[in-house]
């Protein structure tokens, strides 16, 4: 042993090999070496595989982002290109958002709705000085009949007492707010913002709201003859007592013309039908027509809708983008018009009524649902018809071009 109980040897170990600690250099007990075996990585080698790993998270985040950034640029891009040079893309619908693969863009909905309905403090008062000003009390309502039910509720005709100035009694239709669903609630307040908007000969008028209890009433615009699907089915009607005097091709003409002038309004201030039809436009005596959005698809016209995708669409007057993609535009409607158009000149007769509605589907996913020429349609008339229904959406002509058209059209005036 030497100088304080290190041996000999131990004095040559540590002045060969300096310890940092020789307490534990010293020590009897064996200093267990470090491993660098699978189970224990050193720990700078652990450090380093953190770092990679975090690394590698963050950078998987940034090109996911990166990528849906990337698609929603690209998706309103291709939006934009289907919009006619100057012509902005539609902001609102009026059967609800614009719709992908069936269901509400829940982005597309969120911009839809501020835009609508607005937002802030700002915007709440001007929804409120709307809502005052546009009160209607329900007292002053006398229901004369049911028309039948839409997604929303009732739908009946009534009489409005002091609705308008002079006038004691005004003839309305009325469309109640029964459905709890959320989605029909906004949807429902989205159809009063248009029709509060919109001020058109075309097109019908918001005449008031009773919303001091539920359900909720929005009155609209009615004229004596109904809707124009019925009107053209007792046109043709063989019972002598319904049936009017025929239409000419000229006046079929003009009934076009005038919805084509209500859409081009619509259209201008980005609003977008989704559901146009004879059905949902409205005809006076003086053969006045208004674009309207009775939307009786639960009893009167159910037949005239498909449950597709969780929802009653109208899918004889559907464009394959807007059935299959969900991709309603103006450009659908002008395919709508088209088929809008063949109704008038067949007097209200069902799009390809001889076909079940799968087999609609089928071929208009095969790109080849198409009408034949209406019996008596002047060639040029279902030229137009044809061009609405071009499979590419900006092939399709703008309702301005289709005004334009028909009011240009040289046409027999005899039946």
């Amino acid at each position: 042993m030497g100088l304080g109980g290190v041996s000999r040897e131990a004095g040559l170990l540590l002045l060969s090999s300096p310890c940092p600690d020789p307490s534990v250099c010293l020590s009897d007990k064996p200093v267990p070496e470090e491993s660098e075996g699978p189970g224990s990585p050193p720990p700078y080698k652990m450090i380093q595989t953190i770092g990679l790993s975090v690394g590698a998270a963050v950078a998987y985040i940034i090109a996911v982002l990166g990528l849906m950034f990337y698609c929603k640029k690209r998706c309103k891009a291709k939006r934009l290109q289907k919009q006619p040079e100057g012509e902005e893309p539609e902001m609102e619908c009026l059967n609800g958002g614009p719709l992908q693969n069936g269901q509400p863009s829940a982005e597309i909905q969120e911009e839809v709705a501020l835009t609508s309905l607005g937002s802030g403090p700002a915007a709440t008062n001007k929804r409120h000085s709307t809502s005052d000003k546009m009160h209607f009390p329900r007292s002053s309502l006398q229901p004369i009949t049911t028309l039948g039910k839409s997604e929303f509720g009732e739908v009946f005709l009534a009489k409005a007492q002091g609705l308008e100035e002079g006038v004691a009694e005004t003839l309305v239709l009325v469309k109640s707010l029964q459905s709890k669903d959320e989605q029909q609630q906004l949807d429902f307040r989205r159809e009063l913002e248009m029709f509060g908007k919109l001020n058109h000969a075309n097109v019908v008028r918001l005449l008031g709201l009773c919303r001091e209890a539920e359900p909720h009433y929005m009155v609209l615009e009615y004229v004596d003859l109904g809707d124009l699907k019925q009107f053209l089915r007792i046109s043709k009607s063989k019972d002598e007592k319904l049936k009017s005097q025929p239409l000419s091709t000229k006046q079929k003409v003009a009934l076009c013309t005038q919805v084509a002038l209500g859409m081009e309004h619509l259209s201008n201030n980005r609003f977008v039908h989704k559901d146009l039809a004879a059905r949902n436009c409205l005809v006076s005596a003086q053969r006045q027509v208004k674009v309207s959005a009775l939307g009786l698809s639960k009893d009167v016209y159910n037949s005239e809708y498909y449950h597709f995708r969780q929802a009653w669409v109208p899918l004889r007057w559907m464009s394959p983008e807007a059935i299959l993609e969900g991709d309603f535009s103006t450009k659908s409607d002008v395919w709508a018009f088209g088929v809008l158009m063949w109704e008038v000149f067949t007097h209200g007769e069902m799009p390809h009524g001889g076909q079940a509605d799968d087999e609609v589907l089928a071929d208009l996913q095969a790109g080849k649902a198409r009408l034949p020429q209406p019996e008596g349609c002047p060639s040029k008339l279902y030229r137009l018809m044809q061009r609405c229904w071009a499979l590419s959406p900006k092939d399709r002509p703008s309702f301005s071009e289709i005004a334009s058209a028909l009011g240009d059209s040289t046409v027999d005036s005899k039946p």
